[in-house]
């Protein structure tokens, strides 16, 4: 990932956001969607490598089975920030707040059966 280019292109991006927006507020608003999708898939294309890395690194570690569980906790917080901040942009504080709680409630109730494996661990040390 070329953090150099992308910072260019987000900034000369906001510049015309900024520009557009002025005269039509809802085609500023869908460019700066369309360039925060662009960005998001960038990013993502740059994770496999580093899932892959991660991957390697738990199953030598012994810690395998608990990977996609810290990696659909990472997704669900990516996109329900992601989610959330273009809902502020949108100038919706209350669905980008009410958002960010079920984002997070989300990765709770995905990481309930980690608490049970803890305590179980926890009942055996006793």
């Amino acid at each position: 990932m070329n953090i150099i280019g992308i910072s260019v292109f987000c900034a000369f991006l906001v510049c015309i956001v900024l520009f557009v927006r002025s005269a039509h507020a809802q085609t500023g608003f869908l460019l700066s969607l369309c360039g925060a999708v662009w960005l998001l898939t960038v990013c993502v294309s740059t994770l496999s490598p580093i899932a892959e890395y991660l991957s390697s690194l738990s199953e030598s570690a012994g810690f395998g089975e608990y990977m996609p569980y810290i990696f659909k906790s990472l997704s669900i917080g990516f996109i329900g920030h992601f989610s959330s901040e273009i809902c502020r942009d949108a100038g919706e504080h209350a669905i980008a707040s009410s958002l960010q709680s079920a984002s997070k409630l989300a990765v709770v109730a995905l990481c309930l059966p980690l608490v049970g494996k803890i305590a179980d661990i926890a009942v055996s040390y006793i």
